[in-house]
């Protein structure tokens, strides 16, 4: 199924820990990519887990039009999380 697919049955309530759990593991990878230049600077863990709460963002965010794929919606989401993470260990 795809991100899209997932993120669709997540906004109408079917399934949803299974839904989210298969949306976090398709993307777990994309996050390692996204993050990549903050590691070192944070805890994988905490980058991770970050990374989780972000995904839960990106699904209440995104707005399904053909066009926008969700990796960019969670890109977004990602990327502030990491940032407020960051500021916050400072």
């Amino acid at each position: 199924m795809t991100n899209e697919e997932l993120v669709a049955r997540i906004k109408v309530g079917i399934d949803i820990a299974d839904n989210m759990l298969q949306l976090w593991q398709q993307c777990k990878e994309f996050m390692g990519l996204a993050t990549r230049h903050y590691q070192g600077q944070a805890e994988r863990e905490d980058i991770e887990q970050e990374g989780y709460l972000a995904l839960y963002d990106a699904v209440e965010a995104y707005r399904h039009n053909g066009l926008r794929l969700f990796n960019r919606t969670w890109e977004s989401s990602t990327e502030g999380a990491a940032l407020k993470l960051l500021e916050k260990s400072r």
